[in-house]
C-alpha cells in the first residue's frame, strides 16, 4: 500500500506540471513571446535541479546497488518480473499519454480552430484527470 502510494504522488506530481503547463505556455506567449517559453522552462528546470541535488543528493550511494553492496549490470534487470511489468505497463500507456502531449494542443488549434488562449484554457484537463487518478492510489491506469 506504501508503494502504491508513493507511485500515485510521483505520477500525480508528473501530471501537476502537465496541469499548469498549458495555461503557462499560453499566458507566456500573450505576454512576452513564444522564444520566453523555452527560456523560462529552462531556467525553472534549472533551479529546480539545483534545489534537488542540494536535498537529496547522497554521496555514498551509487545507483543500481544491491543490498550486498554489489552494483547490478543493466541487463540483469530484465531478469525481474517486476521490470517486465513496468515495461509492458508503458508499453500500453504511454502511446495515449504522448496523444494527449503532443496532439491534443495541435488538433484544438488546427481542427477546432482555437487559438493559443484557447488551447491554453483546456488543454490541462486530462492532466489534472491523470493527476486526480494516481493520487486516488490507481497510478496504473492512469
Amino acid at each position: 500500500a506504501e508503494r502504491a502510494m508513493a507511485m500515485g504522488m510521483v505520477n500525480a506530481g508528473t501530471a501537476v506540471g502537465a496541469v499548469i503547463a498549458p495555461p503557462a505556455i499560453a499566458y507566456i506567449i500573450a505576454a512576452l513571446h513564444w522564444r520566453w517559453v523555452f527560456f523560462l522552462a529552462g531556467a525553472v528546470g534549472l533551479v529546480w535541479s539545483v534545489w534537488w541535488w542540494k536535498t537529496y543528493y547522497v554521496p555514498d550511494a551509487t545507483p543500481g546497488e544491491k543490498a550486498e553492496g554489489q552494483a547490478i549490470p543493466w541487463l540483469n534487470l530484465l531478469g525481474y518480473r517486476q521490470v517486465w511489468g513496468l515495461l509492458f505497463a508503458k508499453f500500453l500507456s504511454d502511446a495515449a499519454w504522448y496523444f494527449y502531449l503532443f496532439w491534443l494542443p495541435k488538433y484544438l488549434y488546427d481542427a477546432r480552430g482555437f487559438d493559443t488562449k484557447r488551447v491554453g484554457y483546456y488543454a490541462w484537463i486530462p492532466y489534472r484527470a491523470s493527476a486526480a487518478c494516481a493520487a486516488a492510489g490507481f497510478p496504473a491506469v492512469c
